[in-house]
Formats: structure tokens, sequence, C-alpha cells
């Protein structure tokens, strides 16, 4: 349809993407930050289908339902899906990183490689990762969906590159979970190191002007002191937004292995944050993340 939304990786404009009120006014942050990690804990650890996120100093729950796995194993992308059931909000989910022994949902048992190989991708579609460009579609196909009323981005470790490009871009509302950060370079700047940082992490327009404006506007991350992982295998980048170390006054050693539990019991044990139970599960014989 001619009215539907150019992707900003094709028309590489100057600015961010102007969405018509109707749609910009479709995002929107609902789920508080800090249930975040045990939401992606529960769905991407504990293969959940139905989830009920509780408050514990309210008692108010939110319901929602897995509705979507969207997956490319050529990229080792794997983006969720999640709907609330009463209000139709949904959240996009993008994965973290592979780790040996953990898949992420990728489909390859070695997609930690696949993972650091999205800096070649990057630069062969001029420093848009392949995984940026999977959820840029996921997410202009749902926010230009009827059946979405609103949405949101959770973006995991990795899953923070194309996350903070959604805000960055199309002004998402976006929590991140272990925030790799963005480069700060220039539109269309040429990629000046080798480092996985300063291509891979695929915002491209670089941290400037409105675009900076937006990922400050949108974005909120979720620290552990000592998880240096991503800049390790990534190379943090310059952190936007609101920014919240879990642990800041009290450090949590566990932090080091880069796991999504370890954020989820830090957020709840060290912030009341809400809690998140699966109501039904994927049957683990026949759950296969990333198909």
């Amino acid at each position: 349809m001619s009215d539907k939304i150019k992707p900003w990786s094709e028309a590489r404009s100057e600015e961010p993407v102007v969405l018509s009120d109707g749609l910009a006014d479709k995002n929107v942050r609902i789920l508080n930050p800090l249930a975040a990690p045990d939401l992606y804990f529960e769905l991407y650890d504990n293969a959940a289908k139905r989830v009920t996120i509780t408050d514990p100093q309210t008692n108010e729950s939110q319901n929602y339902e897995l509705v979507e796995n969207i997956n490319n194993p050529e990229t080792s992308s794997h983006f969720k899906v999640i709907k609330n059931t009463e209000t139709g909000h949904h959240i996009l989910i993008g994965k973290g990183m592979d780790l040996v022994g953990r898949d992420e949902g990728a489909g390859r048992i070695a997609g930690v490689i696949e993972d650091l190989d999205q800096q070649g991708s990057a630069e062969d579609e001029g420093c848009v990762t392949g995984q940026v460009l999977d959820g840029e579609k996921a997410y202009l196909e749902l926010l230009q969906s009827p059946d979405v009323k609103s949405i949101e981005v959770i973006g995991y470790s990795i899953g923070s590159i194309p996350a903070n490009y959604l805000a960055s871009v199309y002004d998402a509302k976006v929590t991140n979970i272990a925030d790799l950060g963005v480069p700060g370079s220039e539109f269309d700047a040429e990629p000046t190191s080798e480092n996985f940082n300063v291509c891979a992490h695929g915002l491209f327009p670089g941290a400037h002007g409105e675009f900076k404006t937006n990922l400050n506007e949108n974005v909120v991350g979720l620290a552990l002191r000592l998880d240096t992982m991503g800049g390790s295998l990534g190379g943090v980048g310059t952190r936007f937004g609101k920014q919240i170390v879990l642990d800041e006054n009290d450090v949590n050693l566990m932090g080091i292995g880069h796991v999504p539990e370890v954020y989820a019991d830090s957020a709840r044990e060290l912030h009341q944050a809400p809690e998140t139970e699966t109501t039904e599960a994927l049957k683990v014989d026949t759950w296969k993340p990333f198909n």
C-alpha cells in the first residue's frame, strides 16, 4: 500500500521519521521498566506462552500472551511479540546475544558467531545490522496493524541495538537491559574502527540532533555494575536516556555472568520490581523458539 511507512533504512533521511498522529500516539510506555528483566527471563528461559505481571506494591496485575516469534537464522535474529489481552498493548522484545550453551532463539548452536558477525552485515548494509533491519520490519508491521492499540520495545544486550535504533528513528518507547549504547558517529560517517561497537551497533544516524533527542526522551536502560560482557564483546557505546544501575548501592557479584535472571533478581530484591509469573508455558518437547 502506498500509504505505508517507508523504512528509514531505505530513505536514509537526515531526520527521524515523522509519524502521523494516529501512529505516533501508539508509542506508549505502559510496562514498568523494572519489570522487563523478569518478563524477558520468563519468555526466553522458561518458554512462557502466557504471563501475569504483578506489582507487589499495588497488587495490580497485567496479563500478556505470546502472539508471535519472529526469527531469522541468517541474521541470528529472534524477536518475541506479546500482547496485553485486555488492552491490546503490544511489546516487541529483542533477544540477547547467544552464549555458549545458551541459545536465545537464533536457531544455531554457534549463535554467538552469527551475532558477532553482525559487524560484517552492518558494513555490507552501510552500518545497519541485519538484526536492526529485522527489528525495523517487525516494529513497522506492528505499528501499522489496527489490532495493535499501542506498542513499546524491550532489548536485551545485543537486542538493545535494534531497540535504540527504533527509539532514535521512530520515537519508540524502549527499555534496554544491559544496554550496549550508541556510537557517537555523524550521519553517514564511514566506520573509523574495526571495533564491533562502531558499525555493528547499527545506529548509523549517530547520536546527534533529533536522533539524540529521541534517544534521551525514549530510552530507559537497566545496568549491573559488574556486567562487562557487552564491553568485552561489543565495545559499549554511549548510553542515552534514563539509566538505572540496579545494584548501585549493593553490588551483585553474579552480574558478571551477563544473564537475565540476575537482572530480574536484582530488580525484585533491590527495587521491589513487578514480578512475572508464567501461567502457561509452551510444551518443552515441542518448544523451539527459533521455529
